[in-house]
């Protein structure tokens, strides 16, 4: 098990949750430490039960398991960077603007909305779980450090918003996301 396979999936299924705390920040909608542990715990539990399904696939496919999970990922690097080029923006939750009905003061995202954007966000941590897991990675590992992942994106993306403005575009993250992939996919092929 190698460190750097282990972070850069963390780093990259987790690019969007940074994008998404940066929009909501800007938005004057402020991510509390709890829904933050909320959206790490669905993280943690996404990735860890993608990540065991990839193993279990590699126990069943035999020696070519790790190859495959790593063309699985590079796979999922092109169809990551192909998507952010998209240029429909990427949506962000439904939380009303600061133009809109929040007071001047920051109104933190409600608990609802926090499952919402916890569940969207895990999708990317899912399916490229299930091609790190196929790679020999450690899910239990794993998840425990894309759920650190996401409490520092997230967090750091909402006291980012405060700091600067100019977003971290949708097609960036996604663009970002997806070369971080394919660098762990052609990694696993050549070690």
């Amino acid at each position: 098990m190698n460190i750097v396979s282990m972070v850069l999936p963390c780093v990259a299924s987790n690019v969007d949750n940074l994008a998404a705390a940066v929009a909501l920040g800007l938005r004057s909608v402020p991510i509390p430490p709890l829904q933050n542990a909320v959206i790490a715990a669905v993280t943690v539990v996404g990735t860890f039960v993608s990540m065991a399904a990839g193993a279990l696939l590699t126990q069943r496919v035999a020696r070519a398991a790790g190859d495959i999970g790593a063309v699985a990922i590079i796979a999922i690097a092109a169809w990551t960077i192909l998507r952010s080029w998209n240029p429909t923006p990427m949506t962000t939750p439904t939380v009303p603007g600061p133009e809109t009905t929040l007071p001047a003061a920051r109104a933190p995202i409600s608990f609802r909305a926090t499952i919402g954007l916890a569940v969207a966000l895990a999708v990317n941590n899912v399916i490229t779980g299930v091609g790190a897991g196929a790679t020999g990675l450690s899910p239990g590992w794993t998840a425990l450090l894309s759920g650190l992942v996401s409490v520092v994106f997230v967090g750091g993306g909402d006291r980012l918003a405060l700091s600067i403005a100019v977003v971290l575009s949708a097609r960036r993250a996604g663009a970002l996301a997806g070369a971080l992939l394919a660098v762990v996919g052609v990694y696993e092929l050549v070690t």
